[in-house]
């Protein structure tokens, strides 16, 4: 069954969005999560910027087909150059840091998106 059809047997009064703004972190500071949240992303993307993105993700989101819609919502709602890095495991080494921070510079991401949950946050 494909991602959308999924979403589409969510029950309505379980689909809230929920926008989640805190202090720790400089404008923008959002994260914006509940089912179906997804499908704001290239959108919500293209309102905070243009150019190159990269995704952080983890190789479980990438098997499920989750990044590469990510992906495909970038490129077609937000216009992105889409770049992504899905080495992320759960708690993360420095190591990983680093080789995110080696993919990334000099390559002038306007936007990075991170998508799973605490392990490629903290990342």
């Amino acid at each position: 069954m494909e991602l959308k059809e999924l979403a589409t047997q969510i029950p309505r009064h379980l689909s809230r969005i929920f926008d989640f703004r805190t202090a720790g972190m400089s404008p923008p500071n959002r994260l914006i999560f509940g089912f179906r949240a997804i499908d704001q992303l290239g959108n919500e993307a293209a309102s905070l910027a243009k150019g190159k993105a990269m995704i952080v993700s983890d190789e479980a989101l990438e098997k499920m087909g989750i990044v590469d819609y990510v992906k495909a919502l970038l490129s077609s709602s937000g216009g992105f150059t889409v770049e992504t890095f899905t080495g992320v495991e759960p708690e993360p080494h420095i190591e990983t840091v680093e080789a995110l921070h080696e993919r990334c510079a000099g390559k002038d991401f306007s936007v990075i998106v991170g998508v799973g949950g605490g392990s490629v946050m903290d990342v």
